[in-house]
């Protein structure tokens, strides 16, 4: 079995974009990729129904992978129709996710960073966020994207404690 080539989203998206305005002309086209990005997932979701048992008709694992691969390549032409740096939009929104924690904890939850890696990010100013890290440089990283994100790149007003698991 061959390892298929990785394929260049951005490329793929300006030439389907090109092609669709071929088609159908570009009056319409943000309303349309919309549209279009909503009907794919739509179709992911009553693909995923079915591989879990939720629906009438069972199903089978491949219609997931090939419905879900049309959501990620139809959000790329929308981007594209919209102008939008998807990659770098991705990697912004990566940063956020993962320095805001995973859910809010309810009170008198204590948050217990022995449970996942070695390294343990917290905020004083955010005491109710921990994250974890495998390795020093990446709780580094953690905490200065944290503190870019939610205060304004100021260091002490969120310095990241490292913890030893």
């Amino acid at each position: 079995m061959t390892t298929p080539h990785p394929i260049d989203l951005p490329t793929l998206a300006r030439v389907l974009r090109a092609a669709l305005i071929n088609a159908f002309g570009a009056d319409g086209e943000h309303v349309r990729q919309t549209l279009c990005l909503a009907e794919e997932a739509g179709e992911f979701v009553q693909a995923a129904r079915r591989y879990l048992g939720l629906a009438r008709t069972p199903g089978d694992l491949a219609p997931v992978a090939a419905e879900l691969a049309d959501v990620v390549i139809t959000a790329y032409v929308t981007a594209e129709a919209f102008g939008i740096d998807l990659p770098a939009a991705i990697a912004a929104k990566a940063g956020e996710i993962q320095t805001r924690g995973m859910r809010t904890p309810r009170v008198g939850d204590t948050p217990d960073p022995t449970a996942y890696g070695p390294f343990a990010v917290t905020c004083p100013a955010c005491p109710d966020r921990v994250w974890t890290a495998d390795t020093d440089d990446d709780a580094l990283n953690i905490a200065a994207v944290h503190d870019d994100t939610h205060h304004d790149g100021d260091a002490t007003a969120a310095i990241a404690r490292l913890e030893r698991n």
